[in-house]
Formats: C-alpha cells, structure tokens, sequence
C-alpha cells in the first residue's frame, strides 16, 4: 500500500470521462489503491480525446490498437496510480466478479446514469449484503431519485444548472458556458462527500449510500446569491469582474498582445499605496475616489485611469511594483505561463512521469500539500487491462485457469 491519509483504504472505481475519475485521482494521491474497472466492449470516451483520434473509432474501440487507447494526455491526468482491470459489465458473470471485489473494498463509485448498477444487480442494496459497511456513492446529473433522474448530464449542463453560469460572464454579453473545470469541481466535490463518509465510518463503523447530483455541486460555490435570493427575491446578475464591494476590482490591460492582470484593492490604505506607486498620489484625495463607497461608484473612470496606466508595462512588472507594497495584483496567465511560472514550479504543482508508450511527461501534480504526509503521483495511468492479473489473481484469488475462461467468455475484456 502506498503512504498517505488514505493509506489502506480501496475504491472500486466504476467512473469514466472526468468527473468521477478526477474524484478517484485525488483519493489515489493521497494513498488509497483505486481498482479502475473499464472494457474494451465500452472503452472510457476521455481515452479517444487525442488530436489524431477525436471523433474516431467511437463507435467501435475495439478498432483501436490498445497502445493508442493509453496516449490521451486528458485521460492520463486523472487517472495516475490506479489499478487497471477489463470486466464487461453488461455480461451477467460479471456481477458475482464485481460483488467478490465489494467485499475487498471500502467504497465503490459510479457516475452512470441513474438506476443503471441497481439494473445490473449491483446497486448499493445489493453489494451492502456482502460488505454491510461499504461506502457507495453514485454521481449522476440529477441525483437517482425524483422527476429529473433520467436527465442527460455534461460539465456545460452542470454549471447551467446550478445557476453558475447565468452569474459568470460580462452584463451585455450571455452567460459564459463553463466547461471541463465543472466537470473538476464535480470530481472535487465527490472526493469531499467520500472523505465525509470514511470519517463518519471511522467513528460509527456504518456505511451509507451517498446520492450526489452533480448539477449541485456548483451551487455550492454561490453561496452569497443564494441566499440573497431567498431572503430579498433578488436574482444575481452577470457583473463581469466587479465586486460587491472592493474597487477597483478587475482585470486591467497591459503591455502585449492579450496581456492582462488582476488587481484589487481592499482599503484606503492600500489605495493610497497604489496611487503612489502609479504616480498619481492626487487621486488618493480626488473626491470620486476618497473612499472605498466612492471608489465603487466611480469604478467606471477609475477603471479608465487605472488601464491606461496598467498599459505602459508587462503583467509581471504590474504585479512586482503592485505586492511589493502590499496590493493584490496577479497576472492573467496563459497556460504556456502557467507551466513556466517560476512560483507554481517551486511549489511542486507539475510532476514528471514516465509512460510506456508516450514516455517521459509533465503533469499537475497534487492539488495540496499536508503536513505529515508526502502528496505523490507515483506511477502513469493505466493502460488497458495493464493488472488484471493482480485484480483477479491476488485481489480475487482467481486461478490462471478461471481468468482464461472469462477472458474467452469475454467477461475479462
């Protein structure tokens, strides 16, 4: 077993595309061992995402040579450190397989639509039978229970509906159509409820079935306009970068082709610092600026006076002149930024792993750090059916013999 809060601790990991593998990926950096169930009879769609395989052999996986299933830079980046192993679902043997693996593991996860693994015999008041503390959580669109259970689900649909995008955007223009990071918020969220279930087994020795509906998730992160709505009636319009309250407060145009950074200012004290360094003390006294109600009044003209300034020098020198006397002020990065940024490389937030067949890469690295505990990414992605023999031979005890019958059954697959 690997090192990590999560030492000891298996998951039955019955996910696919980003949203739950993502919630799998965190737990297997902090120690857990993730068994990742998949099959070439229904091939994890993140694994066609490569630029010379999109839209490709969807249909039909099995036309794809298996090395060319592992290259997909997308798939590889939630799914490091997991076990994995072919069973095709949809062949009745594969629910006593499945039951076998539950009384081996502590949590088992899906993100199917709602009702499938009760169809296949292998819903939580099934495998509870065989393992009465086990931890089941089911991620669909809508949650398994009520009028929407059967709604399609997608990141786009998620952030729709829990009225994120309809915040997000600028006043003039449509809500913005947030997409793959919803589907990562959704994996984050999950990994939190299954944290939430360990510790509440940990102390009452119980299991439970956790529902989630991903189209919640993201209501979690509108909180403020949630609440304003049900106790004023107001609906939370699209403000672009503004702020309740601080001014300025967004993202201003610098020297470049579609350079930007953030700042914001959160006191008089800060906005007499950066009037100094902008060299205009005088605006600190200027009556539309005086104060911070004023401030946010008048953000329009000093949003032009601030900009105008902003574009005489690159993102990085706005933002040294601006922390170095105490103003939040951040780089809009791009992502080739992003990866060389000097900051986020001390940090350990990209890792080094070595793939047999796209070989050595960089990746995110773990999301935090603890204080007792070595955050790892320790070995690439699986390829397909990669530990079978250890799924089926150590975990299940299966004989060599056994798994060639279900691999010519095409059970193992």
């Amino acid at each position: 077993m690997a090192s990590g809060p999560l030492s000891g601790v298996r998951v039955l990991d019955l996910t696919w595309f980003l949203a739950g593998p993502f919630a799998t990926h965190l737990m297997s950096v902090m120690g857990a061992e993730v068994l990742k169930v998949e099959s070439m009879k229904r091939v994890d769609n993140i694994r066609l995402y490569t630029p010379d395989m999109q839209g490709v052999a969807v249909t039909d996986p099995t036309t794809v040579p298996p090395e060319g299933l592992c290259q997909t830079p997308a798939w590889q980046e939630v799914n490091f450190d997991k076990k994995g192993c072919t069973l095709n679902l949809a062949h009745p043997k594969a629910r006593g397989i499945i039951l076998d693996l539950v009384r081996t593991c502590d949590v088992m996860i899906d993100n199917f639509s709602a009702g499938v693994l009760d169809r296949r015999g292998i819903g939580y008041s099934d495998v509870r039978r065989v393992r009465p503390d086990i931890i089941v959580l089911s991620a669909s669109s809508s949650g398994q229970f009520g009028p929407q259970k059967h709604y399609a689900g997608l990141a786009t649909i998620f952030s729709a509906q829990s009225g994120l995008s309809n915040m997000t955007g600028y006043p003039d223009l449509l809500p913005t159509d947030v997409r793959d990071g919803m589907d990562l918020r959704v994996g984050t969220g999950t990994c939190f409820a299954l944290m939430s279930a360990l510790v509440y087994r940990q102390r009452t020795g119980k299991g439970q079935f956790v529902d989630l509906a991903a189209r919640d998730v993201p209501s979690v992160l509108i909180g403020e306009a949630l609440m304003d709505y049900f106790m004023t009636g107001r609906v939370r319009e699209r403000e672009g970068n503004k702020d309740d309250i601080m001014a300025p407060h967004n993202c201003y145009p610098c020297k470049g082709k579609d350079k930007w950074v953030s700042i914001v200012v959160n006191s008089d004290g800060e906005w007499k610092a950066l009037c100094q360094v902008v060299g205009h003390p005088e605006w600190a006294d200027d009556p539309r600026f005086n104060d911070q109600y004023r401030r946010w009044k008048n953000q329009g003209d000093l949003d032009k006076l601030l900009g105008a300034w902003t574009k005489g020098y690159t993102h990085y020198e706005v933002m040294e002149k601006l922390q170095r006397v105490g103003v939040a002020a951040t780089p809009a990065m791009s992502s080739e930024e992003i990866f060389n940024d000097p900051h986020f490389n001390e940090w350990g937030a990209f890792l080094e792993v070595s793939h047999p067949v796209i070989g050595t890469r960089k990746v995110i690295g773990a999301p935090w750090k603890f204080s007792e505990s070595e955050m790892k990414m320790r070995t690439h992605g699986p390829m397909i059916g990669e530990h079978n023999e250890y799924v089926f031979g150590e975990v299940l005890g299966l004989s060599t013999r056994d798994v060639r019958s279900l691999v010519e059954e095409q059970v193992i697959v």
